[in-house]
């Protein structure tokens, strides 16, 4: 098949839709990638790419619009999703039919698959959205609407419209089937896909040599900061912990500037640590050295029960998880370990979660940081391989079906 991937962020941004369209790529098909130019994380363009329009990464065809890139705060924000919205329509409205389907995977904002529905219109041809972001709803989690207010219910029906056009819709959650069905009457057929992991899966060898005898066990949380991680009510709890644990936060994002005004504010200087962006594969040292893993989702909208794209690559690692859950998240966390630690969103049960992982003998985290990765192992939906076969499944069910229409 020739399959267009529209999506807002790709290689090098670390994102799962990279492997994915490498997994499509070695399944045999030819992958062109239309994106934008990579800004993730760091409030500019990456270095090296400014002006790049057109490369070829690993076989895979890549063209990037101009799109203007993040800026913190909301007039950013949205000064960004503008120009995603031109700056992808204008493109598309050039591009010629040369694609058997087009695989949109949109993270935010939800005008994406505007313009990739009317490309797809024109042309006669399927299209597959497999969604990161649930909309409107991430506009509550987030803190941008407010569900009573008239824009959110605008935005509500234009979501359930731009759904609506899709052909097949999948996510990695199954509750979202629920809400778009439930609460937005989207009636698309839906496919139940997890989001695969970054890094690739450590051996055993090297995950289970780990010695827990230390005088403060590091607890590490991995991934976007942002305010529905609520990192900061982590951080109030552990106060109480200082001669205990280090907390080793990697990554950036929104709220960074709001928890380190915790930090500061609680002198837990020496408790915390801000390690940084880093790529997909430096992570794997951070897991390696960590003792504990930290998984939250502030549960503020319906986004609240779905699973935290970390938390499957946290399994791979073979370490105790604390997760601040709920849904499906929790359900899954539940099913890997009885031994993972479920804490309610206060800071009161966050220490009461805390003392729970002090009162464990070195003898129990490692039997339950086993388990996390005996989870992962008898589970093959997790892995690249089989998620891209079953994305595989959907396009050609897709394009099979297209053809019988036109005929």
């Amino acid at each position: 098949m020739r399959i267009l991937i529209v999506t807002a962020r790709f290689y090098p941004e670390p994102f799962s839709i990279t492997n994915m369209a490498l997994g499509l790529k070695e399944l045999g098909h030819e992958v062109t990638v239309l994106t934008g130019v990579p800004n993730s994380g760091q409030w500019k363009v990456y270095d090296g790419y400014q002006g790049v329009r057109e490369e070829d990464f690993k076989g895979i065809h890549i063209i990037r619009v101009n799109e203007k890139y993040k800026k913190k705060g909301f007039v950013g924000l949205v000064t960004n999703y503008l120009s995603i919205y031109h700056q992808y329509r204008k493109k598309l409205k050039k591009m010629s039919c040369d694609y058997d389907v087009v695989f949109s995977h949109v993270m935010s904002p939800i005008h994406t698959i505007d313009f990739v529905g009317r490309y797809c219109k024109k042309y006669g041809i399927p299209h597959f959205h497999y969604g990161f972001d649930l909309w409107p709803e991430s506009l509550v989690a987030t803190g941008y609407l407010k569900r009573r207010s008239f824009l959110f219910k605008s935005v509500k029906n234009y979501s359930k419209k731009r759904y609506s056009e899709c052909d097949l819709i999948a996510f990695a959650s199954p509750c979202a089937e629920k809400y778009l069905k439930e609460y937005l009457g989207v009636q698309v057929p839906f496919k139940h896909i997890y989001q695969p992991c970054l890094t690739t899966k450590p051996s055993l060898d090297v995950v289970r040599k780990h010695s827990y005898d230390k005088e403060k066990k590091h607890i590490l949380f991995c991934g976007t900061i942002a305010r529905f991680n609520h990192l900061s009510l982590f951080v109030e709890a552990l106060s109480s912990f200082r001669d205990d644990f280090i907390f080793d936060i990697v990554g950036s994002g929104s709220d960074l500037p709001a928890v380190e005004e915790c930090v500061k504010k609680h002198h837990l200087e020496d408790n915390v640590v801000f390690h940084g962006r880093v790529t997909s594969e430096q992570t794997k040292q951070f897991y390696f050295d960590a003792d504990v893993l930290f998984v939250p989702l502030f549960w503020n909208s319906d986004t609240s029960n779905m699973i935290p794209q970390k938390l499957i690559e946290y399994f791979m690692y073979n370490r105790p998880i604390i997760g601040m859950l709920r849904g499906d998240g929790r359900d899954l966390l539940e099913k890997a370990s009885s031994k993972n630690i479920i804490s309610e969103q206060t800071v009161e049960e966050l220490k009461e979660s805390l003392n729970k992982l002090k009162a464990m003998s070195n003898a129990e985290l490692e039997a339950c940081g086993n388990e996390n990765r005996d989870f992962f192992d008898s589970h093959k939906e997790f892995t690249i391989e089989h998620v891209c076969k079953e994305i595989e499944k959907c396009l050609f069910d897709l394009v099979e079906s297209n053809k019988t229409k036109i005929n």
